[in-house]
Formats: C-alpha cells, sequence, structure tokens
C-alpha cells in the first residue's frame, strides 16, 4: 500500500515542477468517482490525475470516461509494489524452463511490468505511461515517461496432441518497456501529456 508521505512527495514535486513551468498549479483532493478521493492539479489548460492508490472495478474506466476531452494527464505512482511491478521473479522460470516466455532475454526480463487494471487502460488508450519516481539510493526524483509492447506468450513446448493447449497470444497482464524518458526539471502540459 502506498504511504500518505509518498503520494504527498509525488503531488509536491508535480506542483513544484509545473510552477517552475510557467503554470498557476493548485493541488484538489476530490471525490471524482463515488467513494473514492482522487489526488489531482489544476492547471489553466486542464489537469493531472495522480493515480497513487488502486481504483477497483470499474472505477478508472469511469475516472477516465469523466476526463476523456480534456488535457488531462495521468500520472502513476512508482513504486514498484502498487505500480510498475517487475514480473523478473514471478517470471523468470518460464524462460529458464522454455516455457512460455522462452523467445525472451535476460534484458527484457527485467524490462517486463506487472499491469495493473488501472495502467493497462491508460496503456492501451494512449501511447506512452507516465510514473513519479521518488527518489531513492539507486534513483533521481522525477517523472518517468515509458513506452510499452506487448508479450507474447508462446506455448509451442505443449504438444498439440494434448487436450488443452492454449493458443500463442498477448499477455494481458505483462508489458515490456521499450523507450524511457526522464525530466526532473520544469515541466508543461501538452496534449494530456507532461513534458
Amino acid at each position: 500500500m502506498v504511504s500518505r508521505q509518498s503520494k504527498k512527495q509525488m503531488q509536491e514535486f508535480l506542483v513544484e515542477a509545473l510552477r517552475d513551468g510557467g503554470y498557476n498549479a493548485e493541488p484538489k483532493s476530490r471525490e471524482v468517482v463515488s467513494g473514492i478521493t482522487t489526488n489531482l492539479i489544476a492547471v489553466e489548460n486542464g489537469g493531472v490525475v495522480l493515480i497513487d492508490k488502486y481504483y477497483p472495478g470499474k472505477s478508472m474506466n469511469n475516472l477516465y470516461d469523466i476526463f476523456k476531452r480534456e488535457n488531462i494527464a495521468y500520472v502513476f505512482l512508482k513504486d514498484g509494489e502498487t505500480f510498475f511491478k517487475n514480473a523478473w521473479e514471478k517470471n523468470f522460470f518460464k524462460k529458464s524452463q522454455r516455457l512460455s516466455l522462452k523467445h525472451y532475454d535476460k534484458d527484457d526480463l527485467h524490462k517486463m511490468i506487472l499491469f495493473r487494471p488501472e495502467e493497462k487502460l491508460i496503456r492501451n488508450s494512449r501511447e506512452q505511461v507516465q510514473y513519479y519516481q521518488p527518489a531513492s539510493s539507486r534513483l533521481q526524483e522525477g517523472l518517468r515517461t515509458f513506452q510499452f509492447k506487448n508479450v507474447r506468450l508462446d506455448y509451442s513446448h505443449i504438444s498439440s496432441n494434448e487436450r488443452f493447449k492454449p493458443d500463442n497470444k498477448n499477455s494481458e497482464k505483462l508489458f515490456i518497456w521499450t523507450n524511457e524518458e526522464f525530466s526532473n526539471g520544469n515541466l508543461c502540459l501538452d496534449k494530456g501529456y507532461l513534458e
């Protein structure tokens, strides 16, 4: 579960970066979808929705539909536990045992992310997914923007004579990031992204 301090740091960082970019950025919290308080940043030409918690059921779809026609950026809190969860540990055996991920190399596995439904919704409706990266011993605080591609599951190790052979298909939950950009300076809102 994401700490209150992490949520506050995320909001403060983005508000300051937008203000440094020339915006009159105002942090807000409101119940946009029933029963869930959403943290937002309002700016003159749109805003930023901070995805810093789970949105159960269809609540993320409802949130997205409400803001669909506005200049809104969606930024996830990249904590590695709630969002941007690395799939390496849970899926390495599928490569090492020549199972469904046998065609991916070690570097690919390290870039595989196990998406939550909230991340999948944004990825499927936009070209890029943006994350607030908290400062850590290895990483600098900032905004990270990723492009993701599908992970193709290959079940060729299962004989076609077997009764329950799955189809080779794209994974519903696993994605690989391909391109990544980092920013820790001034930000502006342009066409639904922070830049």
